[in-house]
Parts: structure tokens; sequence; C-alpha cells
């Protein structure tokens, strides 16, 4: 069954056995193999915002199917191989004990893994198609929201009540937009959810929203702002105590107030691709 593959590589659905093959039933089975030691390169194509740190400094990152944690003091890599396909996000909790990664095929799966050891914790179950976006933890890691590569771009968030994700579950999901969000960002719980009840936001091309949730129902909020405003192409947000701050192409930083546009400050005369808010804010 090679229907995993037809996303990714097309040709493989037109592929067929060969008419004259030779019987190979005789052949005995090899008595060795290999064992992957190491992997030089990181795979920035077609990901975004997957280089982390774990929790001691190793650095996290994508290659190929592996999710790679790379300890530079000794110049060792550990691999997480609980993938098949080629990764398409990799996100780390923010104190950087647990990892979440998903691969890019026809119906992808979220695996929750432990980044110490590299061993799966829990491999959620199948909800988005194509492949998975973005990804973020909440500050408390007890929720997960994920931004699928579908038509409708999905948004779908998972909860695990003890934070531990053995007991990661779905709560719900919801279409993201009509264009591709390239960003999730959770709001900052002790700041009151955004002050209005927004418990993330996302945004991407041509548009920012907000997010509230209330049991299953995941409901999105548009931004209000002056229309002389054009807002552009997001690439990037983060909370910053109770407010919401993205990056545009354009070097613009949007600072939100809710879901009010409250200031535009030009910071960079090209695109903002990252942005990080510190615990002071």
């Amino acid at each position: 069954d090679m229907s995993h593959l037809v996303s990714t590589r097309p040709w493989a659905a037109s592929m067929v056995p060969p008419t004259n093959a030779k019987e190979l039933s005789n052949i005995a089975p090899l008595t060795s193999g290999l064992k992957l030691r190491h992997i030089l390169g990181l795979q920035s194509y077609g990901t975004r915002l997957s280089v982390r740190f774990n929790n001691i400094g190793d650095i996290i990152y994508p290659t190929s199917k592996y999710v790679c944690v790379y300890q530079k003091k000794y110049n060792a890599q550990m691999f997480y191989h609980g993938h098949t396909s080629e990764l398409a996000c990799v996100s780390v909790s923010r104190d950087g004990l647990i990892a979440a990664s998903a691969e890019k095929c026809a119906r992808p799966c979220i695996h929750i893994w432990d980044t110490g050891t590299c061993e799966t914790v829990i491999v959620l179950p199948q909800l988005h198609r194509k492949g998975v976006t973005c990804m973020q933890f909440s500050q408390d890691r007890k929720m997960l929201v994920s931004v699928g590569q579908d038509d409708d771009f999905s948004i779908a968030l998972w909860m695990s009540a003890t934070g531990s994700w053995a007991d990661g579950k779905l709560v719900g999901w919801t279409k993201g937009d009509v264009n591709p969000p390239l960003f999730v960002s959770f709001y900052e719980q002790n700041q009151g959810m955004g002050g209005e009840g927004y418990l993330f936001a996302s945004g991407g091309r041509y548009h920012q929203k907000f997010w509230k949730v209330s049991g299953k129902s995941i409901n999105a909020y548009y931004p209000e702002y002056d229309k002389k405003v054009k807002i552009g192409t997001l690439l990037c947000g983060t909370a910053v105590g109770g407010r919401f701050v993205s990056g545009s192409t354009k070097g613009h930083l949007y600072v939100w107030s809710g879901r009010r546009l409250d200031r535009m400050i030009r910071a960079h005369e090209l695109g903002v691709s990252a942005i990080w808010a510190g615990p002071s804010g």
C-alpha cells in the first residue's frame, strides 16, 4: 500500500512490478544491517519555525523523516525514529521536555515524544490532511494547537490534563482560513488569556485571527483596525503579556490589544520572519 506516498511522490502511484522478475522467495534474509549514527544538514525546505532547544540546550531540528537532537558538547546526535515520511513541522514545549512532530503525507499523525530519550509518549489520532504547517504548546504544556495543510487549513486543539501527554486527546477542531496560516501562538495563561478571553491567535497570508474556546467549539474573531492600514502577509507572532505582536513581510510589528490594533511599529527594513518574547515581556 503506497497511498501515503502519493501526496509527496506522485510517481509512486504509477509504479508496477516488472513482468519478467525472477523468483526471489529462495533468497536468504540478510544477517546484518545498517545503524544510523550521524546526519549532516538540516531540512529547512517545507518547514517553518522547526529549530528548537530542549531543557538542557540540545538543538532539535528535522532531517528528512527523522528528528535530530544534537548535543554540541559531545558532537553527538540522538534521533526520533517514529515517522515514516518527510517531516512537516517540529515544536517543543516551553520547558523543553516534550516535543511534537508531524510528517508530510496524505494522513499525517502528530507524535508526542520525550526530548531527553527520544521515546514516544503518544501518537495522537489522525485528523489533518496533507501535512501540518505549524504547532505550539501552551505555557503549562497541557495544550497543543496544530494547523493542517488541507484546503481549509484546519486548526485543532489537543489537551493533556496531566501535562505528561500520555493522556493526550482532541478537544476540537475548526476551519482555519481560506489563506494559509503561517503561525499560531497561545496567549499567556497568567495574563487572563489576552484580556478578552482569547486562548490563542493565528495569522498568515492577508489575515490575523483571535480564537476563543468553549467546550469543543473553537470560534474565530477578526481583528479591528483602520481601513487605511494594509496588513499584508504576517509571518510570525507571539503573546507579550496580555497583548499580541505580529511580524509582517514589510518589516512592521503590529501590536494588538485584544483584537484591536493598538499601534504599528516600523522595526525592520525587510520581513520579520521570527519573533520571541521573554518571560518579563
